[in-house]
């Protein structure tokens, strides 16, 4: 298979299958023909995708980034403990490309362990 792709949407409302959502399906469903993709979200605040390319690419819960004060996320502050979680998929699974979706200001450590692990990384909003 080509390229390890991850895209990661930030918000909780993933499942509501608005603009990006769609946007994020699509992308990820095109590439999946030729590469392994994954989507990361915060699973735990919603459903999983109602789409019928869901079987296309895997979803994975994105390390909550702070689950103690969930108010803190718009701060960027950054619980330590989901920083390690995210640096241990980004060492287990050994990605060629993380495309961030839409920014949330703790996506900033997120983006920056990738860059420390050479991972080549696209951001959208």
């Amino acid at each position: 298979m080509g390229l390890k792709i991850l895209h990661v949407f930030p918000w909780t409302s993933w499942g509501t299958l608005g603009g990006t959502e769609k946007y994020i399906i699509e992308v990820a469903s095109a590439q999946a023909i030729d590469h392994d993709v994954t989507i990361a979200y915060p699973r735990r605040y919603q459903n999983t995708t109602n789409s019928s390319k869901q079987n296309l690419f895997t979803e994975i819960e994105l390390p909550d980034p702070n689950p103690n004060n969930r108010s803190l996320i718009g701060m960027g502050i950054l619980c330590p403990q989901s920083l390690v979680q995210w640096k241990k998929l980004l060492v287990k699974e050994r990605y060629d490309i993380i495309h961030f979706h839409c920014y949330e200001q703790y996506l900033l450590w997120y983006f920056i362990a990738a860059k420390k692990q050479s991972v080549k990384t696209v951001f959208t909003s």
